[in-house]
């Protein structure tokens, strides 16, 4: 059902964000206003340090396979393709806001 899918809210009034929102905000690092209230919101320190965390995975799985099976690199690429994409669902998903821009160190 739709309205079980977890998006980030505001933490100031608490408000879902809608998955445009959420990814609009994940292409910049200055933050975006809520929609409802306005206020300034960040991607969460703890939710950096998962995503950079995450983004390492499908490029080591790229390199092993590449490896292991001895294909093109294209050919990887391609085949690695749906992964990538589930993995940008995934981060989305997974997003937690702050009122701060906390240094990532």
């Amino acid at each position: 059902m739709r309205g079980d899918i977890r998006m980030p809210s505001c933490q100031t009034c608490v408000h879902k964000w809608s998955f445009r929102d959420t990814f609009k905000l994940s292409l910049t690092s200055n933050g975006k206003k809520c929609p409802n209230c306005g206020e300034k919101q960040y991607i969460s320190k703890k939710s950096r340090y998962k995503i950079s965390t995450m983004s390492v995975v499908p490029v080591m799985l790229g390199f092993f396979v590449e490896i292991l099976f001895d294909e093109d690199f294209l050919v990887v690429l391609i085949s690695l393709l749906p992964m990538a994409i589930a993995f940008i669902f995934a981060i989305l998903y997974s997003i937690e806001l702050s009122n701060t821009n906390e240094p990532m160190w």
